[in-house]
């Protein structure tokens, strides 16, 4: 009885001993980083420790080494770290759509964006709306703008909603008006909804006012206006701060009043961008409890000269604590 209760007691002490000395499991430490939070404060700290895609402590990199048993540790080499980079303004969802939908690049007439939308018609009989991108009436003979007519004559009982190159304008049909409830013309803050000569809606809706009808059909929000512009948030952010083009063209600036700190356009392009949409306590700066979209820069955004900043390479991508990019080395 004696050597057992002794036995009990040894492996007490060893269970005890053992749990005072093992690491929290987790399952990422990024360290030796000038981590850019971005938080309220704009703080920078060393490294942060993520666990289940979410940031669960920042500081300094030796005391996060001692404290989690990490399974995957980032020695980011004295590299630059940032949130997420979130594009507040671009048309990602629309490009991705526009896979499923009639693609109306290149037509060189109005005459040939019916004939598309028939032929996708024709290959897609169950769709209840169909929906077309890309036209440009600059390529046509009739440089005018496009009118409902043609549409509301074959396609009557289908609603039509097909957008021009830029994203800004589209064309839809009596039907898609229909749907909308749109049977007549009013004033649309940042947006425009074209009339024919007796007052009536002809097809055209001009930016704000194409989600009067974009809305019924299920979609759709400092920002690239991407794919009307190139999607890197490096060119933004050098926009933004230099007011030049990618050649430093017009030189000085164009209307430097304007331009934002590189701070400003930091939190732009993360803290603010997130709260656009909604999204800040969750995303736009890497503080605890958010999720661990971060960038790793090979440069120092905040410091590098402007004329480096659209050249500036990515070394890492990592979105909620999943490396999904990684430069090779060379």
């Amino acid at each position: 009885m004696k050597n057992f209760n002794t036995n009990l007691l040894f492996l007490f002490l060893i269970g005890f001993f053992a749990s005072c000395t093992t690491n929290k499991q987790i399952d990422l430490i990024v360290y030796n980083a000038k981590v850019y939070t971005v938080d309220s404060a704009f703080s920078i700290v060393e490294a942060f420790a993520v666990n289940n895609g979410v940031i669960v402590e920042l500081g300094d990199g030796q005391d996060l080494l001692n404290k989690y048993d990490a399974k995957e540790k980032i020695d980011a080499q004295g590299k630059f770290i940032y949130p997420g980079f979130y594009d507040a303004h671009a048309h990602f969802f629309m490009l991705a759509e526009a896979m499923d939908e009639v693609s109306l690049l290149g037509s060189t007439s109005f005459d040939e964006v019916i004939a598309r939308i028939q032929d996708y018609k024709t290959k897609n009989p169950d769709k209840k709306w169909i929906i077309g991108n890309g036209w440009d009436q600059n390529l046509w003979e009739t440089k005018d703008f496009p009118t409902r007519d043609s549409l509301d004559k074959y396609f009557p009982e289908t609603p039509i909603y097909l957008t021009r190159v830029d994203y800004h304008a589209a064309l839809v049909n009596g039907k898609a008006l229909e749907k909308a409830g749109l049977d007549s013309a009013y004033l649309v803050d940042g947006g425009l909804i074209s009339i024919n000569e007796d007052g009536i809606p002809d097809g055209i809706l001009v930016d704000n006012a194409m989600q009067l009808v974009k809305n019924h059909i299920g979609l759709l929000a400092l920002g690239s206006d991407f794919p009307v512009e190139h999607f890197n948030p490096l060119y933004g952010f050098h926009a933004a701060v230099a007011r030049v083009d990618s050649k430093g063209y017009p030189e000085g600036g164009f209307q430097m009043e304007n331009a934002i700190s590189r701070e400003q356009a930091l939190r732009g392009m993360t803290i603010w961008a997130a709260y656009s949409c909604f999204q800040e306590k969750k995303r736009g700066s890497i503080e605890k409890g958010k999720d661990a979209d971060f960038i790793i820069l090979e440069e120092d955004i905040m410091a590098a000269d402007v004329a480096k900043l659209r050249n500036i390479k990515t070394l890492r991508t990592v979105i909620a604590g999943e490396s999904v990019f990684i430069r090779n080395a060379g």
